[in-house]
């Protein structure tokens, strides 16, 4: 007996199928991210990560044909791990933070580094000299030399500064500190702080006394092989094309 035939043209389809299939499958990217409300942040009895930047990254990237899987991680670890190739991104960081990483040529956000005070507290920010005197909280963690050289000095070297360290509610400790009076200044990222007054219901307790330098611009991070330039500029033209249809905002 002989075997059956299969149609030449039925066979050319199933397979054109199969590699279709195959080509239409998308990529996983790792992505390496700081907890930093509102910035990326779980919402509460929500297990998935939102924010504006992880929003953002996970759209470009949709866009340019990957999928996404973030990973949480502590800001240092998660430049450490793209750098070593343990994720395949840094989902946040700016041009001053590594030596090692290529950056995306699109900006995901931007940090304007404000200082708080009570709002009974009439102290504004006009420079350095300003600042002395005064109970400066500093997170032991945090480095503001990549906008200001000379605030950082201020702080490694005044002796009224108070060093706290970072923990999952420092920021709630910090907020706690300026309106009980034991501290009198800390300099925060505005989205970030206004998003935490916002939570712990303090918006009329704390208020913004002038910022720090220049707004500074974030970025996505690769490793500057051919498969981290491939990602970056996959999710630059993504971006452009996004924006060129005003799906997303240039900050």
């Amino acid at each position: 007996m002989s075997p059956p035939k299969v149609h030449v043209s039925i066979l050319f389809g199933l397979l054109l199928f199969l590699f279709s299939s195959l080509s239409i499958a998308k990529p996983t990217l790792k992505i390496g991210i700081l907890e930093f409300p509102p910035f990326s942040y779980f919402e509460e009895n929500n297990a998935v990560l939102t924010g504006s930047i992880v929003e953002l990254t996970r759209r470009v990237f949709d866009e340019a044909g990957y999928k996404t899987e973030f990973i949480i991680l502590p800001f240092a670890r998660s430049i450490a791990a793209a750098e070593s190739g343990e994720v395949d991104i840094c989902g946040m960081l700016n041009a001053a933070t590594s030596e090692v990483l290529q950056l995306s040529k699109s900006s995901v956000g931007e940090l304007r580094q404000t200082f708080y005070v009570r709002s009974s507290n009439d102290w504004a920010y006009q420079n350095i000299d300003s600042l002395t005197g005064l109970s400066v909280i500093n997170v032991s963690s945090y480095n503001y030399a990549s906008i200001s050289s000379e605030y950082q000095d201020f702080l490694l070297n005044d002796k009224n500064v108070v060093n706290i360290s970072s923990s999952p509610d420092y920021l709630k400790r910090i907020v706690a500190m300026i309106e009980n009076g034991r501290a009198d200044v800390f300099n925060e990222a505005s989205d970030v702080m206004e998003h935490q007054l916002q939570v712990l219901g303090a918006k009329d307790k704390i208020k913004a006394a002038g910022t720090l330098g220049s707004p500074l611009k974030l970025f996505i991070g690769a490793r500057p092989n051919k498969k981290g330039v491939k990602i970056l500029e996959d999710f630059d033209k993504a971006f452009k094309t996004l924006h060129s249809k005003d799906q997303i905002i240039i900050n």
